[in-house]
């Protein structure tokens, strides 16, 4: 509570001092290009500046968690299936040592092919 308000406390002394700035002088930035003209003052370009600069750099955090979590997905999926994969050969040799061999067969042969699609993937 005592941080919220000295964080307060200092949000307002600083905003205190750049009003002062501000009002006490505007600047003046003229921007020409090809025939056309923007006059606006230094603050309002810093602003924008700024504005730009902070939104480029939430895009490609957006983007970079995007592609992390696509990665992320990718990387699961071929968990899940070696999870099954291991699943299957485990039950299989269960069924292979009890003497049941065509279950054991199905199972094994199951847990091949998943192991086949898991590394391929």
């Amino acid at each position: 509570m005592i941080a919220a308000v000295i964080l307060l406390l200092l949000a307002l002394a600083i905003g205190g001092v750049v009003a002062f700035v501000v009002a006490r002088d505007p600047g003046y930035v003229l921007v020409a290009y090809d025939g056309a003209t923007m006059e606006t003052s230094v603050w309002f370009a810093v602003l924008c500046a700024l504005t730009l600069v902070l939104g480029w750099f939430a895009l490609s955090f957006v983007a970079r968690r995007a592609y992390r979590t696509s990665s992320g997905l990718v990387a699961a999926v071929g968990n899940r299936r070696a999870g099954r994969a291991r699943a299957k050969a485990h039950r299989g040799t269960m069924l292979l040592a009890e003497g049941r061999w065509q279950e054991a067969m199905a199972d094994l042969l199951a847990s091949t092919t998943a192991r086949t699609r898991c590394t391929a993937a």
